[in-house]
């Protein structure tokens, strides 16, 4: 994927409610348990929504992530988002994404031990830490996704 613009503030949103940050700052800086991705353990039903606009490139319905999707990011990063609830995608494969949009509901789909969001990011195909981006949209600052780190998420 060929490296777009950096983001701001205002191109990217969380990919659940700030409200989860404000409750629980430390499930968005918390290491993932085997490579770059971050789990967010949201209940059921919790709306997710799109970090950046971008295309929706897949809609997954079973396997190791479950219900998900794949959105390509107009900043040139891929976000995945995992474990979502049967039936509540909002999105399609092709569809053009705007930064808050709903893209479907947390669940416990997939390789999953409870319900939570799993949020990775790949950049031309290394996974990155998404942690330093969640939290600098929570702080409303920017960062582009292409100075994340591809190590030191998981330990």
């Amino acid at each position: 994927m060929a490296t777009g613009t950096r983001p701001s503030s205002a191109t990217t949103r969380s990919p659940v409610d700030r409200s989860w940050w404000e409750r629980h700052p430390e499930w968005f800086t918390k290491p993932h348990h085997d490579y770059p991705a971050a789990d967010i353990p949201v209940p059921t039903g919790t709306p997710l929504y799109a970090i950046t606009s971008g295309t929706i490139v897949s809609t997954t319905t079973s396997g190791r992530c479950g219900y998900g999707i794949t959105l390509n990011g107009d900043d040139g990063a891929q976000y995945t988002y995992c474990h979502g609830k049967p039936g509540s995608h909002q999105v399609s494969v092709g569809d053009t994404m705007s930064p808050g949009q709903v893209v479907m509901e947390s669940a416990s789909t997939g390789n999953s031990t409870g319900p939570h969001l799993h949020f990775a990011i790949r950049i031309d195909g290394a996974s990155r830490c998404p942690q330093d981006l969640l939290v600098s949209i929570a702080e409303g600052r920017s960062k582009d996704p292409q100075s994340l780190p591809t190590a030191g998420c998981n330990s």
